[in-house]
């Protein structure tokens, strides 16, 4: 491919001299991949895109149409760009719209604006391939020889759509749909950075202006292509000519193919110009072409129904047919290379080979298509679907080419690939889509027809098997036949080739430089202007004369015009006046309700004079509270003890908070809320209202609330049928009846085994009593066989009359579980959150960025996210916040009366991190705690050549934290140790904890401590002080724990997914309203110890200086006195105690 061209070697004039020149075209040919491997929407995620967006799978194949619509119509303005631009700004061009375009079309849920990205997409995806491919095309085939070219642009653009198809089809099934747009996103910003960085601007030619294209036409052409496109593919959504909006598309494509024709016809340079379509054999081409894309159709429509509704295939399985239509399509591009340019045969004879490979792929699945096969024995006519397809492309472009000049070449290359790459697929896909339709309804009347006439009284009938048995068997019949049709138009036309011959030029036609179609371009269109001028010299007296008849029809048809024009401003100006006052009503109301913030804003009843105001803003999930918080706390305590309607829900516990604020006048005062609701509502006196009220009778919520409680009612009401009830019963029962009778079957086999071993063990058997024991054993072995399987049969028969009655439940439930989350995210919408720089969020946008990607229910009504909206709308400063709980403590929570708590981080997290944005927030005080923790030398308790024990002090990590590079146990121990190797700490103690750590020195001597820590094997003691007096000497804790999804890293009792945790406990002092306790931990939970101490059921009494479930002190009064276990390598026990310092 390197060979040098008549004037001289192959060279890339801009490309810069320090890129290698032997990888330059390469480069080239690895960025026109990566443009084919965009896509405005990629349908191998189709199925979760339909499933997390509001859109139909119509709208998103709407979007491909678009994208496809987009490449086709540009075909004729590719030359006249390269002309006017250079190569470095067109390819940079492209990319960056690619890029955008990916980047935004995850995020846009309006179709119009969705389709016009797609579009744009898809100019600039053709774009950067057609640069891409034309600057190298000399060193692919140095004589411009397209038998050479277009076979192995194929491969570039067939192979990139199935390794795209891949790779989105991987992505969203492992990660997300939206992760293709951001690799894409990735690829092209590599693009940009290579050709900022490594080409430069050079023309091949002068620059040529953009004059003389007719815009206006290509813009009548694409709306065209796009109303064919929507047509066919809305068609069946909308019952065809039975919906009014069908019948007016189809009166405005017939308009608007009226207007493009008759301007083809009479405008000068028309878009695609007439004697484009005067070139013998052009027609034939396009035909056959659009027949060919119909045929191949099928993949779209009968294989997608396949494989998801006979085979039920994920998307992950079916997409692994891409690999043999992969291969497929390398092969077919290889033959097409061989047979037109290596063999030079008669490019008509290939078309008939193409025919026939498709054929066979049409038969291939004709004949395979079955419930009962593997996916593997559709890799064959895959192949041949492939092959077929790159050799007919291939073909049929040089057949274009060699037909007419080049001069009219890219105008039938855009007419073809809008029949290729559009009309012929979507008319196809139209056609099966309404065929199946209709065979699936014909099948079930003729065959349930049939079914009808069946008596099954005398046996029991599993009805409901029956039925899925029997959808899947009439979708697999309807699809056959459909295929049968299909090979047999094809068949018909592969006929025709035989007997017919294309007299298509085989020899090379010789293509010119870019400098001489530049320079015919430009002779041609003087030539035309002058003629024009010349020919229609005569006509001006006869326009001239028009134009001024016409002038007073267009002056009364502007006034007509300007009329209607100020009758709809009036009309929209009298709608915005009415939005206006109901806006305004609704701003009194709110004003009525939270005034000027009066209401809500609370003076200080108590002095607050000697109380220095904060620096900086609380950090909300990990704080000690300020005197003014405490303050404002504490007079809301009050207000919630005197309040004796809610007593009842108060006792059950609430989250309540405060915050201080600073109004523009400088008054000093503080803000209440609750999260969630209070006795019902979510606006009561003397506390803030929530950001959004989804209690509102005329609301949505409680509209939609109500359809989905009548949902629940109707569950309820089937769930509570006595004949599900009935059914349910009798599957049990015959559960355990084929349990029990199988079981005796079983042991009655197993006896008359033992008995013909006994039997044969005794005395010696004749052959003939050899024969008859084994006649038995096979006897006994087929019996049980047949009551297995009668058994399942009576099983299946119990199952599907239980399923019969389950279905519609299950049917409801699936329409409750997608009404309830339609409503969660457009509640979230509803939250808009501010932060102190006036920027708003919903919180959809909000929780997008992070894990979960959607905000868990009940975010926004905590009471920090209140309380911050709030002081944003009436434009206070914020100076502190706190929240304390007020009542019992939830029975899987440590909670206490009166304590504050930090913002819980899976609902607030997000929420605050946008809302406190704009404010001076104080530093993490867990992180500068690590930050500023001393690297202080480790006392060894023990130490052999295989393993040590050391003595963690309070306040050190185990090992390095996230996000910080604070000393640990393991950065001390990988300084001392620098010859150990493998993870060296065996097991961890919490930052605050103090006491003994067990690290080994090789890998495998970890690995051995590791199980013996997993086997129990190790005995662990701690000592801890407790807040408060166990009334118990001794005992056994035994609270399951697992980890709050709420508030990480808190651990609850009983938590979803909760694991075994148990603690002995012994009391070794007494001493006012402190107690010593021994802990031997049984098991080895996280927090297992601080959360069995503080919990109600457990001791009741938190850990002195416990952040988490305590109050904070100095330190974390917990400390790991003594280790006790068996050496793994000397088998000697080993014991290392080191006593506590308090």
């Amino acid at each position: 491919m390197g060979a040098p061209v008549l004037n001289g070697p192959f060279t890339m004039p801009m490309i810069r001299s320090f890129v290698p020149r032997r990888l330059q075209p390469w480069i080239y040919v690895l960025m026109a991949f990566t443009f084919q491997f965009s896509g405005g929407l990629y349908m191998g995620a189709l199925n979760q895109m339909v499933g997390e967006t509001s859109l139909m799978r119509e709208d998103l194949q709407m979007c491909l149409y678009a994208n496809l619509a987009g490449m086709a119509i540009y075909f004729p303005l590719l030359f006249r760009m390269k002309f006017r631009f250079t190569n470095k700004t067109l390819l940079m061009a492209a990319a960056a719209g690619v890029l955008v375009c990916n980047l935004a079309a995850p995020y846009i849920t309006y179709l119009p604006l969705l389709w016009a990205v797609c579009f744009v997409e898809g100019i600039c995806k053709i774009q950067g391939t057609f640069e891409c491919m034309s600057t190298i095309q000399l060193w692919m085939t140095p004589k411009r020889d397209f038998t050479v070219f277009f076979p192995l642009l194929h491969i570039i653009i067939l192979g990139s759509m199935q390794l795209s198809d891949l790779l989105a089809t991987h992505l969203m099934y492992y990660y997300h749909w939206s992760y293709m747009h951001l690799f894409m996103g990735g690829v092209m910003l590599v693009d940009l950075l290579y050709l900022a960085v490594c080409t430069r601007h050079f023309r091949i030619v002068k620059k040529f202006p953009l004059f003389g294209i007719d815009w206006l036409g290509g813009v009548l052409w694409a709306v065209l292509l796009l109303e064919v496109a929507y047509f066919f593919c809305y068609g069946e959504f909308y019952d065809w000519w039975n919906s009014p909006v069908m019948r007016r598309l189809a009166v405005a494509i017939v308009v608007t193919l009226c207007w493009c024709v008759g301007r083809m016809r009479h405008v000068r340079h028309a878009f695609l110009e007439p004697k484009m379509w005067t070139y013998r054999h052009l027609l034939p081409i396009l035909l056959l072409i659009t027949l060919v894309e119909a045929f191949l159709a099928t993949e779209h429509v009968l294989e997608e129904v396949f494989y998801e509704e006979v085979m039920h295939y994920e998307a992950l399985t079916a997409v692994r047919l891409d690999w043999p239509m992969l291969g497929g399509i390398l092969a077919g591009c290889l033959f097409a290379y061989w047979w037109m340019h290596v063999r030079r045969f008669n490019y008509l004879r290939l078309l008939i080979v193409g025919l026939g490979a498709l054929v066979c792929y049409l038969l291939g699945y004709y004949f395979t298509l079955s419930a009962d096969i593997h996916l593997s024995q559709l890799y064959l006519p895959t192949a041949c679907r492939g092959f077929a397809y790159s050799i007919l492309s291939a073909t049929f472009m040089v057949c274009l080419e060699e037909i007419m000049t080049f001069q009219h070449f890219f105008q039938a290359l855009s007419v073809f690939n809008m029949l290729h790459m559009v009309v012929g697929g979507v008319m196809g896909a139209a056609l099966y889509g309404h065929g199946f339709s209709y065979y699936v309804a014909d099948n079930l009347a003729r065959y349930g027809a049939a079914v009808d006439r069946v008596a099954v009284s005398a046996s029991p009938l599993p009805f409901g098997s029956f039925v899925e048995s029997f959808m899947t068997q009439m979708m697999e019949v309807s699809i056959k036949q459909i295929y049968g049709w299909v090979i047999y138009a094809c068949i018909l036309l592969l006929l025709l080739f035989l007997l017919y011959d294309a007299p298509i030029r085989r020899e090379l036609k010789r293509m010119p430089f870019w400098r001489t179609v530049r320079k015919d371009v430009e002779k041609e269109l003087k030539m035309e202007n002058a003629a024009w001028r010349m020919k229609n010299r005569y006509l001006c007296n006869l326009i001239e004369t028009i134009i001024h008849f016409q002038f007073s029809i267009f002056n009364s048809m502007a006034d007509n015009y300007l009329e209607r024009q100020r009758d709809a401003y009036e009309a929209r100006k009298a709608a915005w006046e009415k939005k206006k006052k109901h806006a305004a009503g609704l701003k009194k109301a709110a004003a009525r309700t939270t005034g000027d913030g009066a209401e809500m804003l609370h003076p200080f009843a108590s002095p607050t004079e000697g109380i220095e105001l904060p620096r900086q803003f609380t950090y909300p999930f990990a704080y000690t509270p300020h005197p003014l918080c405490l303050l404002a706390a504490h007079e809301v305590q009050q207000y919630l003890a005197a309040q004796t309607q809610w007593h009842d829900e108060l006792e059950r516990g609430k989250m309540f908070g405060v915050l201080v604020v600073r109004t523009r006048e400088g008054q000093l005062g503080y803000l209440a809320a609750f999260s969630g609701i209070l006795a019902g509502q979510n606006r009561l006196p003397f506390f803030v209202p929530p950001v959004y009220d989804l209690l509102r009778p005329d609301g949505f919520f409680r509209q939609e609330e109500e359809q989905i409680s009548a949902l629940n009612r109707r569950i309820a009401t089937l769930e509570a049928d006595e004949a599900l009830h009935r059914a349910q019963a009798a599957l049990d029962d015959v559960h355990r009846q084929a349990d029990e009778a199988l079981a005796a079957m079983r042991l009655a086999l197993k006896e008359a085994r033992a008995r013909r071993q006994e039997r044969r063990q005794s005395a010696p058997l004749t052959p003939d009593e050899e024969a008859a024991l084994t006649r038995e054993s096979q006897h006994q072995k087929a019996e049980y066989k047949r009551a297995e399987r009668a058994w399942q049969a009576r099983k299946a028969e119990a199952q599907a009359a239980c399923d019969c009655l389950l279905s519609p439940i299950r049917k409801l439930k699936a329409e409750r579980h997608r009404r309830s989350a339609a409503l969660q995210m457009r509640l979230f919408w509803h939250f808009k959150m501010l932060n102190a720089r006036g920027e708003t969020k919903d919180l959809c946008e909000i929780f997008a960025p992070t894990r979960q990607g959607t905000p868990p229910a009940g975010a926004g009504e905590c009471a920090a996210p209140k309380l911050l909206q709030q002081a944003y709308l009436h434009k206070w400063k914020p100076l502190c916040m706190a929240e304390f709980w007020w009542g019992r403590s939830p029975v899987n929570e440590i909670r206490e009366h009166g304590r504050f708590y930090p913002a819980c981080t899976s609902k607030c997290g997000p929420i605050l991190k946008h809302m406190l944005q704009g404010l001076d927030v104080e530093e993490n005080p867990l992180k500068e705690k690590m930050s500023t923790a001393p690297a202080c030398h480790l006392r060894t308790v023990y130490e052999d050549e295989w393993l040590l024990i050391v003595d963690k002090p309070a306040g050190l990590l185990s090992v390095p934290g996230r996000e910080t590079d604070a000393p640990s146990v393991l950065s001390l121990m990988r300084s001392r140790l620098p010859q150990a190797e493998g993870p060296l700490v065996v097991h961890r103690l919490d930052m605050d904890t103090s006491g003994l750590m067990l690290i080994a020195k090789t890998a495998d001597v970890h690995r051995r401590l590791q199980a013996l820590f997993e086997t129990r094997a190790v005995e662990k003691e701690y000592i801890a002080l407790l807040q408060g007096t166990v009334a118990t000497d001794s005992g056994l804790i035994d609270l399951p724990l697992g980890p709050s999804p709420h508030h990480r890293p808190c651990q609850e009792v009983r938590a979803p997914h909760a694991k075994p945790a148990q603690t002995r406990y012994e009391v070794l002092e007494r001493c006012e309203d402190r107690t010593l306790v021994r802990f031997r931990p049984l098991t080895g939970r996280t927090h297992q110890l601080r959360v069995h101490a503080a919990h109600a059921e457990g001791l009741g009494c938190p850990i002195v200086g416990d952040p988490l479930y305590g109050t904070p002190a100095d330190r974390l009064y917990l400390h790991a006195r003594s280790l006790r276990f068996v050496h793994p390598v000397t088998g000697q026990e080993v014991q290392a105690i080191s006593e506590a310092e308090f």
